[in-house]
């Protein structure tokens, strides 16, 4: 990988749930939003389409940008995916790392369930997320900013 930018990621969301990376490294449990690092030349969409196709062998178009927060010192731009094609496995250079003590795992939950999930990170994005998303209405929704 050739990093030069910020990190994306990917808010991926079908039938109220919302698509996570479960991680498993070194004895501890987690999870993330699945993204990366934009690589040399790169706009923040491209390599939004490039992580999730790597990490999770889907192919996204892109709804919106959500939000953008600074994580550590470090600008991450998050994406709203409702229309994907393909069905999430892992891919790409985590599936060519994965092992025992470093794993990585598709996970769906419901947008009711994100709030009591307290292993995700960035606590910041999980936030904001909780504030955007509204799982009451009929697809989805992203509440209007005030």
């Amino acid at each position: 990988m050739n990093r030069e930018g910020p990190r994306v990621a990917a808010v991926i969301i079908k039938d109220n749930q919302i698509l996570l990376m479960h991680r498993i490294k070194n004895g501890q449990e987690y999870f993330v939003f699945p993204g990366g690092g934009v690589e040399k030349g790169e706009t923040l969409e491209e390599a939004i389409k490039r992580e999730i196709r790597e990490e999770f062998c889907l192919e996204i178009k892109l709804d919106q940008l959500l939000f953008k927060i600074n994580n550590h010192g470090e600008d991450e731009f998050y994406f709203l995916v409702t229309n994907f094609s393909g069905r999430p496995q892992i891919g790409g250079p985590e599936k060519e790392i994965m092992n025992e003590n470093n794993q990585y795992h598709p996970f769906w939950i419901s947008l009711n369930e994100l709030p009591k999930l307290s292993n995700l990170y960035p606590k910041q994005a999980k936030q904001k997320i909780e504030e955007l998303i509204d799982p009451s209405t009929p697809k989805f929704g992203v509440r209007a900013r005030k």
